[in-house]
């Protein structure tokens, strides 16, 4: 954030996600940062939102926050890990930042470049339209179960003829 309000003074940090553990909420004591813990409306935030930042940790509930901060056309840093989980592009779909310095960089080239942050957010919705909607993700659920199911098959023949 320092890096950040270096260039833009009066941004804000909002941290928005369930249970932040007390060194997060620790960062509220600092100027330019807000914690809202759990909200009912994820979307609502991303709309608002000018940039969202969403790296991937362990866990999937960030990912799925990245997707919907795309749904929302929302312009989205991530790191490598999201990216690559997600099937996004970087200065395509997102901004990928893998340091505090790239992310903050990252954020202030969006803050800065109303254009880019335009076309990073639609291309981030296009993302989704087209790769994660129900549809796709249960096609790609049954593909991987068929492709499962004739390695199976084909591993039970290759025993079967071997016993003969």
């Amino acid at each position: 954030l320092p890096l950040v309000r270096a260039a833009h003074p009066d941004a804000i940090l909002r941290l928005v996600g369930s249970r932040p553990t007390s060194a997060v909420r620790e960062l509220a004591s600092l100027p330019g940062v807000e914690i809202s813990g759990f909200v009912d409306d994820y979307d609502g935030e991303f709309l608002k939102a000018t940039v969202v930042v969403a790296p991937a940790s362990d866990e999937a509930g960030v990912l799925l926050k990245a997707l919907k901060a795309f749904s929302a056309g929302a312009p989205t840093v991530i790191n490598s890990p999201a990216a690559e989980s997600l099937g996004a592009e970087d200065r395509q779909h997102a901004l990928v930042a893998n340091s505090d310095a790239e992310m903050a960089a990252a954020i202030v080239r969006l803050l800065q470049d109303d254009d880019l942050s335009a076309r990073i957010g639609q291309s981030g919705r296009e993302l989704v339209a087209s790769s994660w909607t129900w549809e796709s993700c249960a096609s790609s659920y049954v593909s991987a179960w068929s492709r499962a199911i004739e390695r199976a098959h084909a591993h039970q023949r290759s025993q079967a003829s071997a016993r003969h």
